[in-house]
């Protein structure tokens, strides 16, 4: 199954195009960051996004940008801005999820009823079949909660349980036998959410704290309390579009709707070290590390567990995630030792856009230039 765009509704959406191997040896015959720069006029001049920045670091850091942080303010967005990082979030909760496999606290192969018994059950679920693999890898069969979320748009700034949001993707029935078919669904990430609380007595956003963010450095990267609708200063400003020349901001709003499938906040610096971090080794034993990025399928962009492993137009593989919340676009991807990543902060545009393809591009331009 080709998986050049995933898209699971507003939270989720993996950036990915095939881009032609001239497209690329022009790049690296010229100038990769004119190249990038290219793409990321397009999504402001073209898609008319408020602002875009792509950020590389490693043996050549660049960044390439347009437009602004926002409507009040004009200045480009910086590597220190915080947004929105959407489903990059499910790198991070996967992390977490893989540690305690390490740690023998849990089993990729054990089905989840062993864990949240009664919750995955009816409308052609069972969570005796269904795995803590599947779950991670989008192969449970557990359709997205986000579809009917959005039919009332206040749904962004209320506050959300999350075993409900578990048990409105899992009313809407089966999309298949656990480990048949892929089908990206932010539902499975809620679900790996509970099942962290459940195994840790803690909260996800205490877990991620724990193991990730404050012993690493990570100093600006949080699950964000329900309480918490505002991001921290400096910040890019989200805009989404309701019709080509009609925008609101949407900014600020609860993290409950995404919770473990999509609402961490960082900067474009931080998550570069976290990407460089997850490549390098840094966040789990090597056993753990192998399994994340072995893929559903072969395709050149391909699915592991909470991690999209792109093969790009020059030959070089690159692990990392993207996303789409209301008002932003994220990226975050490295190369296999860490040395070389790239990260993508676009403050406006809503999610499913054309806009998607040359930020991937730009992605591919940026690693392989």
């Amino acid at each position: 199954m080709a998986i050049k765009r995933l898209v699971g509704g507003l939270l989720a959406a993996v950036v990915a195009v095939t881009v032609s191997g001239a497209a690329t040896a022009s790049a690296a015959q010229g100038d990769a960051q004119a190249q990038v720069q290219v793409k990321v006029d397009k999504v402001v001049t073209y898609y008319r996004a408020m602002g875009a920045s792509v950020f590389r670091s490693g043996d050549k850091t660049w960044a390439a940008q347009a437009g602004k942080v926002s409507a009040f303010e004009n200045r480009p967005i910086a590597d220190d801005d915080h947004y929105r990082i959407a489903s990059v979030t499910k790198s991070f909760v996967s992390t977490v999820v893989l540690q305690l496999v390490a740690e023998g606290k849990l089993a990729l192969d054990e089905p989840i009823e062993q864990h949240l018994p009664g919750l995955v059950a009816g409308n052609g679920h069972d969570g005796t079949k269904i795995t803590v693999r599947h779950l991670l890898q989008h192969t449970s069969g557990i359709r997205d909660y986000l579809g009917t979320m959005f039919v009332n748009p206040l749904n962004l700034w209320a506050t959300h349980d999350p075993a409900a949001l578990a048990r409105n993707g899992l009313a809407k029935g089966s999309n298949g036998a656990p480990g048949a078919t892929f089908l990206y669904s932010n539902t499975n990430y809620i679900i790996l959410g509970l099942l962290i609380e459940k195994s840790t007595g803690n909260s996800v956003s205490q877990e991620i704290r724990n193991r990730i963010t404050v012993p690493h450095g990570l100093t600006e990267t949080e699950l964000p309390a329900a309480e918490k609708h505002r991001l921290p200063e400096p910040f890019s400003f989200g805009y989404t579009h309701l019709l080509p020349t009609l925008k609101i901001d949407t900014t600020h709003y609860s993290p409950t709707l995404g919770w473990a499938a999509g609402s961490m906040v960082s900067t474009s610096r931080d998550m570069a070290k976290f990407a460089a971090l997850l490549a390098e080794g840094k966040l789990l034993p090597p056993a753990q590390l192998a399994e994340m990025r072995t893929t559903f399928t072969d395709d050149p962009w391909s699915y592991g567990l909470g991690l999209v492993v792109a093969k790009l137009s020059c030959g070089v593989t690159a692990y990392g995630h993207n996303g789409v919340m209301p008002g932003f676009v994220t990226a975050a991807f490295a190369t296999a030792d860490g040395k070389q990543v790239v990260t993508v902060s676009n403050a406006n545009i809503g999610p499913a856009q054309p806009h998607m393809v040359p930020l991937g591009e730009a992605i591919d331009l940026a690693l392989c230039g």
